[in-house]
């Protein structure tokens, strides 16, 4: 039954001019700076406390389609330095909505409107928050099933979950460009050709882990402040803050790949093999394995949830195409 569900049909992912090559697919929605404003399905505000003492406030924003149906819930999660605000995660949710889906746009813990609720903060390995935020949800809400997608680092995030075991709410999972090996990915982004985005990433991270309710004493300030490197600043924020003895430690604790062989719920990975952030070899690893439960989709070109495609964005195409074969 499971291999039935992971049988559809996928276009081919063909770059749209003049977004050629992994850098200008990955930097299209930094350089044209617009996302779809979604007026047409006003948005509900919704707050999960989450059940695990912390006190944290996990928010979201709902969206429901213009007719009821019976489509499951599609539930949004971003990457490193996003937020539900994401160009990404709006036009995924235009394009789903348009279809009959409804649609929650996550704020993972502390970032966007979470940082002012939530004195934790997320990272990759943290895959106790999807079970969390998925008790939380009221029971209408997941009626008829959850499809989670996990972009860049939520894609992890839901890829270690759902080889953790997963939830019974779920009727399968999608992951875009998920960095499955994250000491492979750190040393990529800090490498010399990567100065732009590392830049850009801890410029983000920096004011995220500093804002809201976040705890933060004056060696881990002075040690973010310091960092040049993303292994640097996980060795000074992240790691520290969330219970491991280093980065290494983070990385090894933390990656999705070790995870995704023992998935049993229908699974789909989109990864391009140009991903200027995420190297090939773990995904090229999984494929050998033949997973029974998992299809992986790498296209040559799209760079990092890029994908900008002929006729418009290649993921939500194939995102919707498996959506509607689990729902029917």
């Amino acid at each position: 039954m499971t291999a039935t569900l992971l049988d559809f049909p996928v276009p081919a992912f063909i770059p749209r001019i003049p977004w050629w090559g992994a850098h200008l697919q990955t930097l299209r929605n930094s350089l044209v700076g617009r996302a779809p404003r979604l007026l047409n399905w006003p948005a509900q505000r919704i707050n999960l406390r989450v059940q695990d003492g912390s006190n944290d406030v996990l928010v979201g924003y709902l969206h429901r389609p213009h007719l009821a149906t019976t489509y499951p819930l599609i539930l949004l999660l971003h990457g490193l330095a996003g937020s539900a605000e994401s160009i990404y995660m709006r036009e995924t949710a235009r394009i789903l909505l348009d279809a009959g889906f409804p649609v929650l746009r996550m704020n993972l813990r502390g970032a966007g409107e979470s940082a002012a609720t939530c004195q934790q903060h997320y990272y990759a390995g943290r895959s106790q928050d999807m079970r969390l935020i998925l008790a939380a949800l009221e029971q209408p809400l997941k009626a008829n099933g959850v499809i989670p997608v996990g972009f860049s680092l939520g894609g992890n995030l839901l890829l270690k979950f759902m080889g953790e075991g997963g939830a019974p709410d779920i009727l399968g999972a999608v992951a875009v460009s998920a960095p499955i090996d994250l000491a492979a990915c750190c040393d990529r982004i800090d490498a010399p050709g990567n100065l732009l985005y590392r830049q850009y990433l801890l410029r983000h991270l920096r004011r995220e882990v500093k804002q809201g309710k976040a705890r933060i004493d004056w060696m881990m300030r002075e040690g973010i402040l310091a960092a040049l490197t993303l292994r640097a600043f996980d060795d000074a924020c992240t790691a520290p803050r969330n219970g491991f003895k280093s980065a290494v430690d983070l990385y090894a604790r933390s990656s999705a790949q070790p995870y995704i062989p023992a998935i049993k719920q229908p699974t789909l990975l989109l990864q391009a093999r140009d991903d200027p952030w995420i190297p090939a070899a773990a995904y090229e690893a999984l494929a050998a394995l033949k997973l029974e439960h998992v299809r992986l989709l790498m296209p040559a070109g799209g760079g990092h949830v890029g994908f900008h495609g002929a006729g418009g964005l290649w993921y939500p195409k194939v995102l919707l195409s498996f959506a509607q074969r689990l729902s029917s």
